[in-house]
């Protein structure tokens, strides 16, 4: 997680009145004994951890989506794609998300049969093209979306510069 991203994060989370999402923007900031910052590995940890019911996780949800990175978008709904109330709150919110994250909801099996045409037809002309897109394709797409995420899951750790956790030697 690059540094300048974890304090919008941190930001943006610390204006909530919730103890549980205010937790979670000091662990974000929190360096380990030896000096390392949590990485989504960790963070995603930490959330399972603090946020427990579907209403916790879903007023996360509406915090996290006024910062749209969309790694944390994605990884949250990967997450939570079997939970049917997490992803019709984020179906709710499709328009409102980046590019990538809208064609993952498009995409995985779990919501896209829940989207309605009319939420379609309020989206780009990117999204309703790739929409029209055979299922194989998206299946492709989805897949590489998947890898993406399992990688950043994959990093617990990093330094807390401002390098990015692509560089192997900042992370663990």
């Amino acid at each position: 997680m690059l540094e300048k991203i974890r304090k919008v994060y941190a930001n943006e989370l610390l204006k909530s009145e919730n103890e549980q999402i205010i937790k979670l923007a000091e662990y974000i900031q929190d360096k380990d004994t030896e000096g390392r910052k949590p990485c989504w590995g960790k963070i995603i940890s930490k959330v399972n951890e603090l946020f427990e019911s579907d209403d916790q996780k879903i007023e996360l949800w509406k915090q996290l989506i006024k910062i749209p990175e969309e790694n944390s978008l994605m990884l949250f709904i990967i997450e939570n794609k079997k939970n049917e109330k997490i992803l019709d709150e984020s179906i709710k919110d499709i328009e409102m998300l980046p590019i990538p994250v809208q064609k993952m909801l498009i995409s995985l099996n779990e919501s896209s049969s829940k989207i309605s045409k009319k939420n379609i037809e309020s989206l780009s002309e990117e999204i309703q093209a790739y929409n029209k897109q055979n299922k194989k394709k998206k299946n492709a797409e989805l897949e590489l979306m998947e890898q993406r995420i399992n990688n950043i899951k994959s990093i617990d750790a990093c330094l807390g510069h401002s390098l990015d956790a692509d560089h192997n030697h900042d992370v663990v």
